[in-house]
């Protein structure tokens, strides 16, 4: 992961394991926001990078993580709580999203320690309440 100390200048890291979805979110946070991202194309990978950032051996913990809930190695839901859950993690701002967002997907989202959940098809909409939530200074 990179990025310096300035939390204004970290990365977001987006897990989802459609390389097509990842580089689209991607594509619109550096277009409309400026803002650098990271693909983890996994739980297993996610976890790693994160793991690497916390522990300093591999530059600083991105502000805000994306994570798909439904993910081929694991579950985006188990990926949150583990962040939101972890000492040194909990100052990430968590956002889920999923192509199945009917039902409860929203509540098992929250209760999975998200600090929102979005459908994809509403994701580019939803980026802009998140960034301001998660960089306020850059978006203003």
């Amino acid at each position: 992961m990179s990025g310096n100390g300035d939390p204004l200048s970290r990365p977001v890291l987006v897990v989802e394991d459609d390389p097509l979805a990842a580089a689209l979110v991607c594509g619109l946070l550096k277009q409309r926001f400026q803002i650098e991202c990271d693909i983890a194309s996994g739980d297993k990978e996610a976890r790693r990078l994160l793991r690497q950032a916390a522990g300093g051996q591999g530059g600083q913990l991105p502000a805000m993580v994306i994570v798909d809930a439904h993910l081929r190695d694991g579950s985006g839901l188990e990926l949150a709580t583990w962040i939101t859950m972890s000492g040194a993690m909990q100052s990430i701002q968590v956002f889920v999203t999923s192509a199945d967002d009917k039902g409860r997907a929203r509540q098992n989202a929250i209760d999975a320690g998200a600090h929102d959940f979005t459908g994809k098809g509403d994701l580019p909409g939803k980026l802009e309440s998140w960034i301001k939530r998660s960089f306020s200074k850059r978006a203003a």
